[in-house]
């Protein structure tokens, strides 16, 4: 049993309550005078070995700072003390360690300090937040056992700072050093997944984390945050390593760069990749979804360029007249929310063989665009007179309005996963079948941008000439709505 409890009053000092070790009750309740606990508690042992020492009143004093009438109060015990949600055999073992370090013992009754009859429920509390306060203060990570214990970590610069805009500074290009490195180095910048990264701030972090600041952040406590999202939110493990990347990059950046001493992410395991598969569109079913004229004449051109090409949705929407030839297209540029136009994934530009209704059928649509030039944009937005395309996210919807009319519901899609995305495995699964898998790849950019190179040589056009007759073939194999309907 302790002597004495001490706590922190509303003007800052620390109190100090003496416990009667015969009877349990408070025998004196009186400020330290002090904000420094250390020295409150040194204060209090020497109150306890020599006594309480007079109080010396100032002319300016309202109250009276004599001792207040005795009190009784009871101990906290073994199931009382909340130790931010520890379970009941963590709270016993840290109780029997502190009846180790003080030398008094946990009876059966619970009866550490007599109960009297006049405690107060204010008294029980300020009771338990003195002996918690102590516990952890007094009790190390090494008499702890291991599931209690945790990393700590110094946040150095960042002592103070919200965890939230910590990680949405880090991924804004204005406020972050990243952004500088990067371009220094001459590494492009996602916009577009800076974008996503602050997003999962919004959606994850603050919801769990709130005002808590970065110094406050354990190794524990950051792991169970991406076991809740798990088990608890039902994330898919790509979505849950996102938002552990949202954090692992800044903190990793800012440890390299000396900017803080440790990395909590550091021992944090990413998450197992789900075993879920891009679901494809049947041969029969890509026949009846372009046997009839669309609604949108432009989102059905874009999905037939998507199903015959492999293009991605961004790719389609930045595609320009001057990259149209009569029977393909050059592929060089790329369309997001965020960045505007841009260089294709991981800048590979590409030959792709398009049947030649479609490349018709595309400069058709072209030369409707009120600002037509060589250098226009194909599926032309009518904002700014047709100087920006249609977003990609067009597309995208298009293409769930259609799959409702061939009878495959919003909710078939999506246990199938289907999306735009699964035109390019539709033409891969289809290309493949038919020529060597080193064409496909180039089709399909899975090559730096310098093997684009090779497609100038006359071997190259050999290979485009095969090509071009298995694409033939594929394309009488699925029998469509006529391309000049659609332009």
């Amino acid at each position: 049993m302790r002597p004495f409890y001490i706590t922190k009053g509303r003007c800052g000092y620390y109190r100090i309550r003496l416990v009667d070790m015969a009877s349990g009750l408070i025998v004196c309740d009186r400020s330290s005078r002090t904000s420094d606990r250390k020295a409150a508690e040194r204060l209090a042992w020497e109150w306890v070995r020599d006594g309480i020492s007079p109080v010396t009143k100032k002319s300016s004093d309202k109250k009276s700072l004599d001792t207040k009438p005795s009190r009784a109060v009871s101990a906290p015990v073994e199931n009382s003390v909340p130790l931010g949600g520890l379970s009941e055999s963590e709270e016993l073992a840290l109780l029997k360690l502190l009846a180790k370090k003080h030398g008094f013992s946990l009876g059966s009754e619970s009866s550490v300090l007599p109960v009297a009859e006049n405690v107060t429920v204010a008294d029980k509390k300020t009771a338990e937040i003195g002996e918690r306060d102590f516990a952890l203060e007094k009790i190390t990570d090494a008499d702890l056992p291991l599931s209690l214990s945790c990393k700590k970590f110094d946040a150095g610069i960042f002592n103070g700072v919200k965890v939230s805009d910590f990680i949405t500074d880090f991924w804004t290009e204005e406020k972050s050093p990243y952004y500088e490195q990067q371009k220094a180095h001459r590494k492009d910048i996602n916009g577009t997944h800076c974008q996503n990264m602050r997003d999962m701030v919004k959606r994850y972090w603050i919801p769990f984390f709130g005002n808590s600041t970065v110094d406050s952040l354990t190794t524990e406590i950051l792991n169970k945050f991406f076991i809740y999202l798990a088990a608890d939110k039902g994330l898919k493990s790509s979505t849950v390593n996102k938002v552990l990347n949202s954090a692992a990059v800044p903190f990793k950046f800012y440890c390299k760069n000396h900017k803080i001493s440790s990395n909590p992410m550091d021992g944090i395991e990413r998450f197992g990749c789900d075993k879920t598969e891009r679901g494809i569109l049947t041969r029969e079913e890509v026949e009846r979804l372009f046997s009839f004229e669309w609604e949108n004449k432009k989102k059905q051109l874009a999905n037939m360029l998507a199903a015959f090409t492999g293009m991605r949705a961004g790719e389609v929407s930045a595609l320009r007249y001057c990259d149209i030839y009569d029977d393909r297209i050059y592929v060089n540029h790329n369309w997001s929310v965020v960045d505007g136009e841009k260089d294709p994934k991981r800048h590979e530009v590409r030959w792709v063989v398009c049947p030649p209704e479609i490349c018709s059928a595309l400069k058709a649509l072209a030369k409707k665009n009120p600002s037509f030039s060589n250098d226009c944009f194909v599926f032309f937005s009518r904002q700014k007179k047709g100087c920006v395309p249609v977003l990609p996210e067009a597309w995208v919807r298009g293409l769930d309005e259609a799959l409702e009319q061939i009878g495959i519901s919003s909710e078939a899609r999506k246990a199938r996963h289907i999306d735009f995305h699964s035109w390019r495995h539709f033409f891969a699964t289809e290309i493949s079948e038919r020529v060597q898998m080193g064409t496909a790849q180039k089709l399909l950019g899975h090559k730096d941008a310098s093997t684009t190179a090779i497609y100038a040589s006359h071997e190259s056009e050999e290979h485009m000439a095969a090509v071009q007759n298995v694409m033939a073939e594929f394309r009488k194999n699925i029998r469509i709505l006529p391309f000049q309907l659609v332009a």
